[in-house]
């Protein structure tokens, strides 16, 4: 308390209290990152049957998987890779770095933004399933 000319100026009491550290989210095992990927759909309004339909197929919900690396990228010439759980192809898609495809979160959110605008059809899994997995395409 401060005395100033017989007044009495009272600091206000300011308590802080940290926020925190956000827990870091484990997306490690096949049934964490089923769970994750179907919470993730339903939050942006994708179909949970496609999503995780397609990182089955496409991985196997392995995020550090690569495949289609016996194939070349006809817009480069190079030897393309598709990569992580969604099976990110770097011919088709440079601008997702191997970082981001490899991550299970950044991939996840980058294929949902995809199948929200009406891209499913950009997995090769989805858009040959009925020829390939007549009885489990979701189509």
């Amino acid at each position: 308390m401060l005395i100033l000319s017989g007044l009495f100026l009272a600091a206000p009491l300011i308590f802080f209290t940290p926020t925190p550290p956000e827990p870091v989210l484990s997306v490690s095992t096949t049934e964490e990152i089923r769970t994750y990927v179907k919470q993730e759909a339903i939050r942006n309004g994708v179909s949970t049957t496609v999503a995780l339909w397609i990182v089955e197929k496409e991985s196997q919900f392995d995020p550090t998987r690569t495949g289609d690396d016996d194939k070349i990228c006809g817009r480069t010439g190079e030897q393309q890779r598709s990569r992580g759980l969604w099976q990110i192809s770097d011919c088709y898609h440079p601008g997702v770095t191997d970082e981001c495809a490899y991550d299970p979160i950044c991939s996840t959110e980058w294929a949902l933004k995809h199948l929200k605008r009406g891209y499913a059809r950009q997995w090769s899994v989805f858009r040959f399933c009925k020829a390939w997995w007549p009885a489990s395409c979701p189509l």
